[in-house]
């Protein structure tokens, strides 16, 4: 789409009119739209309102600074006040100022407001800006600040109205938009599941250890009241490739159904613990701890689980299924574990 940028050219006026002319020349040479005060009749506050229109829908603005400060309102040049307008509005400004030593009329230098002048030199040169000696040198000098300009911060221009993106345009890129980003929720979400179904396929178990306790702790805290058999199991998401962790519940499926169940992570209290039955069949019932378990890809996480048999009706060896509950669906792993003798 072809673009075209509007570039606001400020400078005092009598005294570099033959540089602005040259200015503009080189700007509509680059196929851009110059705005500078010869489109102004006046300097006054009237005009005033209307510079600073023209600045604002201005793309990048230009100053060139010479010998003569110009006419004041309030202290302040229009020049100035032009300048400080578009630093006000964050539009990009490029600085030309003369070189001392560059020839130049004694009748074009600043005889009144010399500390004004070298005062708004020494503001504008806080910005970068480039030194000129001639007009064609001052010329060429925008033409190739222009172009970097526009390169490294493209601003929004102007276009044809023919070119312009229509109502009906806007609707459809609204609506692709939007169908995107859902393509891309669907996309992610199917990720995620293949993900985990890998991860659960990967999954590996061990029993570590089974002891009877009274007053059975973990970590050193006690389990008040809780006395039976616990079991410590050892999950490892063995798919480190994945870049998710992988999150699940554990569940216990006996036949018959003669046990409580209680499951969590080290260090959490046994008792604090939400666990819900989930029956299947007449002979089989599944415990299933109420908390979520995490494991990081390549990492172990641990879980014990107590077998609370107050009817005594456990005979080792004890065989179970230890499910594993995820969005992926269920994996079961069959265990034999031997109750030690109290």
């Amino acid at each position: 789409m072809d673009r075209k940028y509007q570039i606001f050219v400020s400078s005092t006026y009598d005294d570099l009119r033959d540089q602005r002319n040259a200015i503009v020349k080189a700007i509509l040479e680059m196929g851009h739209i110059p705005v500078g005060m010869e489109m102004f009749s006046a300097a006054d506050e009237e005009q005033w309102r209307i510079i600073t229109s023209h600045i604002e829908r201005s793309d990048y603005y230009v100053l060139v600074i010479a010998h003569r400060y110009g006419s004041t309102v309030d202290g302040l040049s229009f020049t100035e006040k032009e300048y400080d307008y578009s630093v006000s509005k964050t539009i990009p400004v490029l600085g030309f100022i003369i070189e001392d030593s560059a020839p130049w009329p004694r009748d074009r230098v600043e005889q009144t407001a010399a500390a004004a002048l070298d005062a708004f030199k020494q503001k504008v040169k806080r910005k970068p800006v480039s030194f000129w000696l001639s007009t064609d040198q001052l010329a060429a000098q925008v033409a190739i600040a222009l172009s970097k300009q526009i390169t490294a911060h493209p601003r929004p221009g102007w276009i044809r109205g023919d070119q312009a993106a229509g109502p009906e345009v806007l609707g459809e890129l609204a609506r692709l938009s939007s169908e995107n980003a859902e393509l891309r929720e669907r996309v992610a979400a199917d990720t995620n599941l293949v993900d985990a179904r890998a991860i659960l396929d990967a999954l590996e178990l061990r029993i570590v250890e089974t002891e009877i306790k009274n007053r059975p702790t973990v970590n050193g805290r006690g389990v008040d009241g809780v006395a039976g058999t616990w079991l410590r199991v050892d999950f490892h998401n063995a798919a480190p490739h994945m870049l998710t962790p992988f999150t699940f519940q554990i569940g216990v499926v006996m036949s018959p159904p003669v046990i409580d169940l209680l499951a969590g992570r080290i260090p959490r209290a046994f008792r604090e613990l939400a666990v819900k039955t989930i029956r299947s069949g007449d002979s089989e019932i599944t415990y299933v701890a109420g908390k979520d378990f995490s494991i990081l890809p390549g990492a172990w996480e641990t879980c014990w689980i107590g077998l609370l048999d107050h009817e005594k009706q456990l005979v080792s060896p004890v065989s179970m299924k230890i499910r594993i509950f995820s969005p992926a669906g269920t994996r079961d792993f069959d265990l034999e574990c031997v109750i030690p003798a109290e």
